[in-house]
């Protein structure tokens, strides 16, 4: 590729369409990392759920299509910022659509699938029903925890008189029979 063309460049609108360059084949380890990217980036977890946030979604891929497949430096700026600059001189557009489809349709069909990998798995009934079990194995007392309810328990049920031990068991028993 030629020379990079900077945001600053941009901004100034110091740039000349013809200096653009975009890729038709990007490595498929970098689009492997540029799927995950955005895959960090979408999916969030909420109450044991995980989240797709599909608007960010469309934003992070143009973004990363521009960034990898282009000689724009999109650099280390603002995401939103730097997207809304792109969208704003229509070079999203332009790289987009020097993409070649196949190199586009094999990175979004990746991306749902993995999409819908995640929500299979991560939001199933059977994950949910398991990190419920995970969270309540994690709060229930251990061994020696229970014995020392036990003796907990014990002494406290010492301390109740014997009169308020029959009423307690009288009233037990009434409430039984009633059933």
């Amino acid at each position: 590729m030629k020379k990079k063309i900077t945001l600053e460049q941009l901004k100034e609108n110091k740039f000349d369409l013809k200096d653009l360059e975009v890729r038709e084949y990007l490595p498929f380890m970098f689009k492997k990392q540029m799927i995950e990217n955005i895959l960090d980036i979408i999916c969030t977890e909420k109450k044991n759920l995980i989240v797709i946030d599909y608007s960010l979604k469309a934003l992070i891929l143009e973004y990363q299509l521009v960034a990898q497949y282009s000689n724009i430096d999109v650099g280390e700026h603002n995401v939103v910022n730097t997207y809304d600059l792109l969208k704003e001189k229509g070079l999203v557009h332009e790289v987009v659509s020097k993409i070649p489809p196949s190199e586009y349709t094999f990175i979004e069909d990746i991306i749902n699938s993995e999409i819908r990998q995640i929500n299979d798995v991560g939001n199933s009934i059977e994950n949910i029903i398991a990190q419920g079990i995970s969270l309540l194995s994690e709060k229930m007392p251990d061994e020696k925890g229970i014995k020392n309810i036990i003796r907990t328990l014990g002494k406290e049920v010492n301390k109740i008189s014997p009169d308020s031990l029959k009423m307690f068991k009288d009233n037990f028993l009434n409430k039984q029979e009633q059933k």
